[in-house]
């Protein structure tokens, strides 16, 4: 692959979630369907997505670890919230804890 811009970099790390689509829509990121593709079935479908915009890739994924939720059982206890065992529950909890 040849480089394309003396005066730009050939590879950058950037949040592909929010950075992809930008610099796609700006014309600032380089189609690497050819090279992404080879890669796919190392990395979920959802973190091969966020690099991609319109069936088109523009890098591939980085940093794709857990996310983890810690949560404060006095508090919970004392706002009768029970612990969510998925995102439905979830975002009760979370409406209940606002509220």
């Amino acid at each position: 692959m040849k480089p394309t811009s003396k005066a730009s970099s050939d590879l950058l790390g950037a949040d592909s979630a929010t950075r992809t689509p930008e610099m796609f829509t700006r014309g600032s990121a380089r189609d690497v369907t050819e090279y992404a593709s080879r890669y796919k079935t190392n990395y979920s479908a959802g973190a091969f997505s966020q690099v991609g915009v319109g069936g088109k890739y523009f890098g591939l994924p980085q940093d794709t670890g857990p996310l983890v939720y810690y949560y404060n059982k006095a508090e919970f206890d004392k706002l009768g919230i029970k612990v969510p065992t998925n995102l439905d529950e979830f975002k009760a909890a979370a409406k209940t804890a606002a509220a």
